[in-house]
């Protein structure tokens, strides 16, 4: 984050002005099973952390994303986690969790489009690639046999000028 600051810095023009930031914030992971000694002092975060569990469980189970929040809700309820909070806030909750999850989803699918793409470009690139080396042995081997430059032209496709640089090469 200290880039972030500089540039503003770096904006304000006064060399005179002497201004030093440097900000480091550390990340935790609060899933359930993750750093249980943050979860046991914050009960907030552990029955977070119920929660959203119980959420991935039913959406790995094959439920809806809709349905699993649903379950989630009710059991947290049942067994008094974030019980107040939820009795109070459930459509934000639902409403927050449905966007979470819709933007990961979208990450996720962008990732995965990025893959594909990545893969077609590359077959693409390897079949180029192939043809070129394929045209050049062609090339290659018809002038060892003689053969005329206007004829390797027309039987590879490659310039005369691609042709007498491959034979200036042998």
């Amino acid at each position: 984050m200290s880039d972030a600051y500089k540039k503003v810095i770096d904006n304000i023009g006064d060399p005179e002005l002497n201004i030093q930031l440097e900000l480091i914030v550390p990340v935790y992971n609060i899933n359930l099973g993750k750093n249980p000694e943050i979860l046991a002092k914050c009960t907030t975060l552990h029955e977070y952390s119920q929660f959203i569990a119980k959420v991935n469980e039913g959406v790995a189970a094959g439920k809806t994303l809709t349905q699993a929040i649903k379950a989630a809700i009710k059991y947290c309820r049942e067994y008094n986690i974030m019980a107040e909070y939820l009795k109070t806030h459930e459509a934000e909750v639902r409403n927050m969790l449905m966007q979470e999850f819709k933007t990961k989803d979208i990450a996720r699918v962008n990732r995965e489009a990025g893959r594909e793409e990545g893969i077609e470009i590359g077959i693409e690139k390897g079949r180029t690639e192939g043809i070129f080396e394929e045209r050049h042995a062609i090339a290659r081997n018809a002038l060892l046999m003689n053969m005329n430059i206007n004829e390797i032209s027309k039987l590879t496709r490659l310039t005369r000028k691609e042709i007498e640089n491959l034979r200036n090469l042998n």
